[in-house]
């Protein structure tokens, strides 16, 4: 009976995980290489986006991978990118570790809010203006990095 309910819970924890971000792409279709690589920084707070009521949504772009890359001095939990009135959640990420979502599809605007809880606890959410960084046309990869109370975007176009 204990190792029914363990491969139960065990299975629900791997449901939950494979759907948090959508449906996944299969392991060819994996990037061959990067290309290129812009940078931007975070100087906002979510709240001074209003809501996202500045942000131009992108519907249609190439190939994109939203990476997040833990930088803190711990493991951060509820993890997550909202694009417009989407969310990619990527749960806990460990400390010098990073999570990803392979073929993003929904829209991509010109703002994204990294949304995370630190190990004490402490919520934070950073609102980052993306449309310096990343190149819509371009397939690639759009990463967050994390690290205390800042966020760095970096956008590597890759040949897919």
């Amino acid at each position: 009976m204990k190792r029914f309910l363990y491969l139960n819970s065990c299975f629900a924890c791997c449901l939950i995980i494979l759907t948090s971000c959508g449906s996944r792409t299969t392991p060819s279709e994996a990037p061959a290489r990067a290309t290129q690589t812009n940078v931007a920084i975070a100087t906002k707070t979510a709240e001074d986006y209003e809501n996202g009521s500045n942000d131009q949504m992108n519907e249609h772009h190439e190939y994109l991978e939203l990476i997040v890359q833990n930088d803190t001095s711990g493991n951060i939990d509820e993890v997550a990118i909202v694009l417009g009135k989407n969310s990619c959640t990527f749960g806990i990420v460990g400390e010098g570790a990073s999570a990803g979502h392979l073929g993003w599809q929904q829209p991509v605007g010109t703002n994204a809010v990294v949304q995370w809880t630190e190990t004490g606890g402490i919520k934070r959410e950073i609102a980052v203006d993306i449309s310096t960084a990343y190149t819509p046309e371009k397939p690639g990869q759009l990463t967050f990095a994390i690290t205390g109370a800042r966020v760095t975007v970096k956008f590597k176009s890759i040949d897919k």
